[in-house]
């Protein structure tokens, strides 16, 4: 088998389902790690996901944790293997992933946005995040992992949290966490298909359309200023470009500038 060749197993085809880990993305990893042929061998995993009731040392993007109270929200790792990627085309990964959960929770009619890079919101708090590692070789991506965490019956949360929810807190409704898991990897893979046949278009203008704050003038801050800017774009590498009221514009990459 050609090393760019690959076999796209659905996600979802196979899980493996822990009581507890110190996280979903490092068990995968291990996972990707026992592979005795690193590079043909990646598409034997792809599709797999890793469900945990619980992480003791769940991780959040960059220096984040992420916070979850055991049994009651959805914690999962899924290893997909997008040898049809180049490294500069990563962003699209998250992109997609995105959408999958955005989808899960439009079925739930609550007022759900994608928060440039890939944080879940209703309204103004978060319900979801993903952590997305990717493995690269010889220009193309050959293994990615994708850690989701999804608050769906947490009802309190640590102070520390930062403008927590979860779908019980918006609609006073309990939810069984099977089906949900169910419904949620069903919407990733649809997009996830999208996204192996190409429709990239789609990909962008559906991700694009779902910002949070797309087209609203709100309050920044980069480089030590405050300012009012509103998003108008994502450039082809991931980066959000924002325009001020004075028409200036603006390109950020990650943790360069900080939505208020």
């Amino acid at each position: 088998m050609s090393r760019y060749q690959i076999i796209e197993n659905r996600i979802g085809f196979k899980t493996i389902k822990l009581k507890t880990v110190d996280s979903t993305n490092n068990y995968a990893r291990s996972l990707i790690k026992s592979l005795k042929n690193k590079i043909n061998d990646f598409y034997k995993l792809s599709g797999l996901v890793v469900i945990a009731d619980e992480q003791t040392a769940g991780k959040g993007t960059g220096s984040n944790s992420w916070e979850s109270e055991a049994g009651k929200n959805i914690i999962l790792s899924i290893i997909v293997a997008p040898f049809f990627l180049k490294p500069i085309d990563q962003f699209i990964i998250s992109k997609t992933i995105s959408l999958g959960i955005f989808d899960y929770l439009k079925t739930k009619n609550i007022p759900v946005k994608i928060k440039w890079p890939n944080d879940i919101y209703i309204n103004d708090k978060k319900i979801g995040g993903i952590l997305i590692e990717n493995t690269i070789f010889d220009q193309t991506i050959t293994s990615s992992i994708i850690g989701i965490g999804l608050n769906i019956n947490q009802e309190k949360f640590s102070e520390e949290i930062k403008n927590p929810t979860s779908l019980f807190i918006e609609t006073q409704k309990k939810y069984i966490i099977k089906d949900e898991l169910g419904l949620l990897i069903i919407k990733i893979q649809n997009r996830y298909e999208q996204l192996t046949t190409k429709r990239y278009k789609q990909i962008n203008t559906d991700y694009l359309n779902s910002l949070y704050r797309k087209d609203e003038y709100a309050k920044y801050k980069a480089n030590g200023e405050h300012f009012f800017a509103k998003i108008i774009s994502i450039d082809e590498i991931g980066r959000i470009v924002i325009k001020t009221r004075a028409n200036r514009k603006f390109t950020f990459g990650f943790k360069e500038v900080e939505f208020l």
